[in-house]
């Protein structure tokens, strides 16, 4: 894993192109503290820089920037491509010989010898990298299917510039460009910023399975285009869907299986994360299934019996003979992390597990340099909860008129979320209903239960502030998958809508994002088996009555587990990877909290209505509502704009 930086000057590169290409090089060190290089071409009017976290052939033979042996192209990569042996051997046999073992040069002969969308076809792997064909003057961007690994670029004066992390592209010092303000209307929605936008304007993202052509002699993006697209695959999946169960099964054991063999090559030592949940508990079981040695695990706990897992994980971890880390994270541990999260994710992100994935991520890298980690499940195979309510909601929509369903929700408004626990407590006797915050749920409910049809109800379950125009002085938000209706899958399958939309936003832009920059701040190389593209081609051939049983999801998943774990160990209701924020905003993090949020502050900035947020930071400090969600979301913006104004 690794860092990448670059940019290509429209003038004369000055005299100090070493330097800044050094600089924003340096900038991505966390990304790969290995070795670090950089290669300035002049008559190219390009300099390209990169840090190396060495993983496979830890030899100087895969260091990069790395030149063809034609001297015509040069590429920078961070990332793994799995299937590099069996493209080498192509290679070889079409007569390309190897000087080193890496990756690195499979990838650079491949492009040299075949093209770039040919070589983007043939690749397995998460990776982003810069292309440079010296003859043609032309660079090429490029992202993984799924989008697991990020890549920026943009213009900062008369510059085109590129990198893995935004700090690197701060780092050119013509970079002066101003704050997007339609991203930060996207941000208030989706607690992230998706691609292909980024917190600045004229610079941008990469979108997942797509690559762009910049060409010098125009100085101009002439391509950017899809080589993988998701609404493609989903479409071709459900025409095609398995007919029988046995079958579905096993060809989808087989391309996890073979996708978790892939990912262990290495030539470092490794493990996995093991939260004791059904994703993690299946990587787990099938690394050691193919280790002749015992793996090591990792797992986070916590004090707060709400948000731990760790028991769960370690009787999994003994059942499969692990070799087992467990830390237990105090609050101290956790509160102390949030004054560096703005650093660690270069641009407003509020996921607040971003906090726990983090502390693993650190305890992970005392031991091992690579994870493996069992991001996806849910997406895939319809595991969240608010797939369920979005198809009960939707009969609501169906069964009562608008009126009807205004006056239920305002009923349902009547009592608190608090009130709403309390009374299930005491007529039900369901003390396990406090910890599902069945309250919450019952609001979100009457808050969904007016909307219009079916796009702005899940429009409205999976946004984060429903309105960001509220509290927004000035309210641009471009369109996305979510709140575009004609992006959306067609058909009337509202389920497998829903999961494309996540799998589309919510798992590159928030989750992978999440992964990618809590793990590399900590110098570590996570990978994730379910992301292969094979076994997302094959979840779309999944019907729901094989992804779900009795309103659980995932069936797949727990059925091949089962072959290897006690489904008593794994078969429990699902448990959030998060942290009581809720608590913090009324305790520890008050006095930041109240601070970031003051009148005063948001007066002077004059870009958010005061009123509004004063409303509910106030409903949240009462304990009538718990608005731990969008004030997360709310502090980081404010925080990141603090550190970055």
């Amino acid at each position: 894993m690794c860092g990448i930086a670059g940019f290509l000057s429209r003038k004369e590169l000055p005299e100090t192109t070493q330097e800044i290409i050094t600089s924003m090089t340096n900038a991505l060190e966390h990304r790969g503290p290995d070795s670090h290089d950089v290669k300035v071409i002049p008559e190219g009017n390009i300099a390209l820089g990169h840090q190396r976290l060495s993983i496979i052939d830890l030899s100087k033979n895969g260091s990069q920037p790395m030149t063809s042996p034609c001297k015509r192209y040069t590429l920078v990569f961070n990332g793994e491509i799995y299937n590099y042996k069996e493209l080498r051997e192509t290679l070889s046999n079409e007569g390309e010989s190897f000087i080193g073992d890496s990756d690195t040069e499979v990838l650079l002969l491949a492009l040299t010898n075949w093209g770039i969308e040919p070589t983007l076809e043939k690749l397995n792997g998460m990776f982003a990298f810069a292309f440079w064909d010296n003859q043609e003057r032309n660079l090429y961007l490029a992202r993984d299917r799924m989008g697991i690994k990020p890549l920026f670029y943009g213009f900062c004066g008369k510059n085109f510039v590129f990198g893995s992390e935004l700090k690197a592209l701060k780092k050119h010092p013509d970079f002066k460009n101003s704050l997007n303000q339609e991203s930060i209307a996207l941000f208030m929605r989706h607690n992230t910023i998706p691609a292909p936008w980024s917190i600045y304007d004229r610079v941008f993202q990469i979108r997942a399975g797509c690559y762009l052509r910049f060409s010098f002699k125009r100085f101009e993006i002439t391509r950017l285009k899809h080589y993988w697209d998701l609404s493609t695959i989903a479409n071709k999946g459900l025409k095609h869907t398995f007919k029988s169960l046995g079958t579905a099964l096993e060809t989808l054991e087989h391309h996890i299986e073979s996708s978790v063999k892939l990912r262990m090559q290495a030539d470092v030592p490794y493990g996995a994360f093991l939260s004791g949940g059904v994703d993690s508990s299946l990587i787990s079981a099938l690394m050691q299934k193919n280790s002749t040695e015992k793996i090591n695990t990792f797992t986070i706990g916590f004090e707060n019996n709400q948000f731990n897992e760790a028991n769960e994980a370690k009787k999994i971890a003994q059942h499969l003979g692990t070799n087992h880390h467990e830390l237990y994270c105090t609050e101290k541990d956790a509160l102390d992390l949030i004054p560096n999260l703005q650093d660690i994710y270069d641009q407003p992100f509020a996921d607040s597990s971003q906090i726990p994935t983090y502390l693993v991520s650190k305890m992970a890298r005392e031991k091992v340099k690579l994870c493996l980690s069992g991001d996806g499940g849910d997406e895939l195979f319809s595991g969240y909860d608010r797939y369920n309510w979005g198809l009960y909601t939707l009969r609501w929509h169906k069964s009562f008129s608008p009126v009807t369903r205004y006056f239920m929700a305002s009923w349902l408004k009547l009592l608190s979320p608090t009130g709403w626990d309390r009374l299930a407590r005491i007529f039900f006797f369901l003390p396990v209903l406090q910890k599902k915050r069945i309250g919450e749920k019952i609001h979100k409910l009457a808050t969904i239960l007016p909307t219009a049809n079916k796009h702005y109800l899940y429009r409205a379950m999976s946004s984060h502030w429903k309105y960001p125009e509220e509290i927004l002085k000035v309210h641009s938000e471009p369109l996305t998958v979510l709140t575009d209706e004609e992006s959306w899958l067609p058909g009337k399958d509202y389920r497998k809508q829903m999961q494309f939309i996540d799998q589309m936003l919510y798992l590159p832009d928030d989750l992978l994002h999440k992964v990618d920059r809590a793990s590399m701040a900590n110098s570590l190389e996570v990978r994730v088996p379910l992301m292969d593209h094979k076994v997302v081609e094959t979840s779309w051939r999944f019907t729901n009555s094989m992804n779900i049983h009795r309103k659980s999801g995932k069936q797949p998943l727990k059925r091949i587990l089962k072959k290897y774990v006690p489904e008593q160990l794994f078969n429990r209701p699902k448990m959030g990877f998060g942290v009581p924020v809720n608590h913090w905003l009324r305790g520890p993090l008050k006095e930041w909290a109240s601070d970031l949020i003051s009148p005063d502050r948001l007066n002077k900035q004059d870009m958010f209505e005061s009123q509004s947020i004063q409303k509910v930071w106030s409903e949240h400090q009462s304990g009538r509502k718990n608005h731990q969600e969008i004030l997360w979301g709310f502090l980081m913006m404010q925080d990141w704009l603090d550190k970055n104004s």
